[in-house]
């Protein structure tokens, strides 16, 4: 598991050391959220997170060895982890749904258990019923997540205002030659709120 997530936060660290150099880029105050393995990838880069790494967002992150052995992760022990317990960790946030068909909620609280013991730091929350599949989350119910991830970010003094102006009647449009499936997700996007995201 280790590995594995190492290769994930090799990716992201690369992105974030292009990202760091841009002019428009405030690189001290920098959030890494992600979603499924995603989610996982972005604890094992908070793990050993570079200066400008404030914080980790963590949703419905899908460790792997239940993603190529499902049940696997009723063994995790903090033995599972080794020791984490250094000074480069990143705040970490992690959320999940009840109805989460992939990584269920008895497995989350053992995982989590298994990662505090080892050392790590993270803040666990569940919330209801998101949808069919609560594993979707982050795209199906911003509005659950939303102040979840608001607080979390304002507990560590970082920004937390939503970027977006409540929806109005007034959308934008998308210039003529994105298609239809584009036209309607950036509707959609626009009609979700001040907590917004779309895959």
């Amino acid at each position: 598991m280790e590995a594995y997530g190492a290769w994930g936060a090799a990716d992201l660290r690369a992105a974030y050391e292009y990202l760091a150099i841009r002019p428009d880029i405030d690189s001290s105050r920098v959030i890494a959220v992600g979603d499924s393995s995603g989610g996982m990838a972005v604890v094992s880069f908070g793990l050993h997170a570079p200066p400008g790494l404030k914080a980790v967002v963590s949703f419905s992150g899908r460790w792997p060895t239940e993603l190529m052995s499902p049940g696997a992760c009723r063994n995790h022990t903090a033995s599972t982890f080794g020791r984490l317990d250094q000074d480069t960790h990143a705040p970490m946030q992690w959320i999940y749904a009840k109805n989460d068909q992939l990584m269920r909620p008895k497995t989350v609280v053992k995982i989590h258990d298994a990662f505090i013991a080892a050392g790590g730091k993270a803040e666990l929350a569940t919330v209801e019923r998101s949808g069919d599949d609560g594993h979707f989350i982050f795209s199906d119910s911003p509005q659950l997540w939303g102040p979840i991830v608001e607080q979390f970010l304002a507990a560590h003094d970082l920004p937390c205002t939503p970027l977006y102006p409540v929806s109005t009647d007034n959308s934008l449009k998308l210039p003529a030659r994105f298609s239809d499936v584009a036209q309607k997700a950036f509707f959609r996007f626009q009609t979700l709120g001040p907590y917004r995201s779309e895959e």
